[in-house]
């Protein structure tokens, strides 16, 4: 059976378009463009008709959105297949528009605000950009004691709900929320518990009550309008002077079985809630002796090939939603680029090698590892011809360095303009980020297919 599904990137294009470009595409359509009526609030929807290839259902089960979202049910499908479609047009010939929004969705962006109206610039970069999501913070980085973005429960829910409202598309909320010193949602910030570290997972609780707690933390996150949680950590205790992993208790231990034992427990209890994973830091970072908020760390002489291992096993098992890349530098596997730069690391090693299909996102790109070393350009070139799909600008480290998301996306534009960074490899990005989305819940199946039936295209 052959069924005809929606292109993301004419999102803002609408229908008016859709005629002239039906000539560039070997699937055939039996209505012309003007006899499907679209409504202005449903502009995703009107862009390009191409075959939809087999795919596997969601991971997660679906459930009806919270109340945070209420109001929408989204619907994105993958772009284009793991190839180029007979008939779509040569690179030359994209507008600006089509590209900026495969362009905006690959950005992950930081901003500062716990509360929004049509005014606010992330709402503007929102509608214009087509931004694949946000992140948010709690603690602000210069001002002590104000929010950033989390002040309480009702202001985040409040806050999430508007960014999903202001935006036409399916939007990636995300936070860090791994338990311990690495959580956005505690007793600080007006959130009943404070959630414990792997490590005190991994040594102090049992299974049962590891599952509750894992649950909660589902829970407590879903209600608050978060769909993408950057954990769990699967970095493996390999160096016990290491700062930013082993010293704030993120591991859940040296044994690879453990750790991935840990982990399921982890993504089982997100998955049940709606809530979309992130493994990381690739390919290592248990290893480290430095720091790579604050400068280069190397990882080359400490970093050992079992701390593969829980990737390898969670992508087998079909546990991985996201894999985190590191900015860590090693040179085993690149004797040049740091890991989140890195074509050798990204799509030989964890691609090619490991067998990853899914989407891959980086830490935080204004991290000193990068910033002090790489300029923007150099920078977004390197990350998506690495393999990257998302890339994640926090706006975190320095209120007074913000890049805005419109310097992204034109520098990324003049990448592309300039043929440094190919348009298929835009496509390859999105459809897996499209994929990723469609995961959230099988409400976007269902929209969808409603909306095939109002616009008559028969299978």
């Amino acid at each position: 059976m052959k069924k005809y599904i929606l292109l993301f990137i004419l999102i803002m294009t609408g229908c008016d378009e859709l005629k002239e470009l039906e000539g560039n595409l070997s699937t055939e359509v039996n209505q012309s463009s003007e006899e499907i009526s679209i409504k202005a609030e449903d502009s995703l929807y009107a862009s390009l008709l191409i075959e939809e290839s087999t795919r596997e259902e969601p991971l997660i089960e679906g459930r009806e959105l919270d109340e945070f979202n209420e109001t929408k049910v989204y619907k994105e499908k993958p772009l284009i297949g793991n190839k180029k479609v007979d008939g779509l047009k040569e690179t030359k010939n994209y507008s600006d528009t089509e590209l900026t929004a495969l362009i905006g969705n690959m950005f992950i962006v930081g901003f500062y605000g716990t509360n929004i109206n049509t005014k606010s610039q992330i709402v503007k970069d929102i509608e214009k950009y087509h931004i694949g999501g946000v992140i948010l913070f709690d603690k602000h980085p210069s001002k002590r004691g104000k929010s950033k973005n989390i002040k309480n429960p009702t202001q985040l829910k409040n806050l999430t709900k508007k960014l999903q409202n202001y935006s036409s598309y399916p939007l990636l909320i995300a936070t860090d929320q791994e338990g311990g010193k690495v959580a956005r949602l505690k007793i600080k910030t007006g959130f009943k518990t404070n959630y414990p570290s792997a490590k005190d997972i991994a040594t102090k609780y049992k299974i049962k009550t590891i599952e509750k707690i894992y649950d909660d933390m589902g829970k407590t996150l879903a209600n608050a309008g978060i769909n993408l949680n950057f954990a769990p950590s699967v970095d493996m205790e390999i160096n016990p002077k290491n700062i930013v992993i082993v010293k704030l208790k993120r591991s859940y231990g040296k044994d690879p079985k453990r750790v991935v034992m840990f982990s399921k427990i982890f993504i089982e209890a997100m998955h049940n809630n709606n809530i979309l994973t992130s493994l990381k830091h690739f390919p290592g970072h248990g290893s480290s002796k430095g720091d790579t908020h604050k400068g280069f760390v190397e990882i080359t002489n400490f970093w050992k090939e079992e701390e593969l291992e829980p990737y390898k096993i969670l992508i087998e098992d079909n546990f991985v939603d996201t894999i985190m890349i590191a900015h860590v530098f090693n040179k085993k596997i690149d004797e040049k680029y740091p890991s989140s730069l890195s074509h050798k690391t990204v799509t030989k090693k964890l691609r090619e090698e490991m067998g990853y299909k899914g989407v891959v996102v980086t830490d935080d790109l204004q991290m000193y590892a990068i910033s002090k070393h790489f300029s923007l350009q150099e920078t977004i070139k390197l990350s998506i011809n690495a393999g990257v799909d998302l890339l994640l600008f926090g706006n975190q480290l320095d209120p007074k360095n913000i890049i805005s998301v419109k310097k992204l996306v034109e520098t990324t534009l003049s990448l592309v303009k300039s043929e440094e960074i190919q348009v298929q490899t835009l496509i390859d990005a999105n459809h897996r980020i499209n994929n990723l989305k469609e995961k959230l819940s099988y409400n976007y199946k269902n929209k969808l297919e409603q909306k095939e039936k109002e616009w008559n295209i028969v299978e």
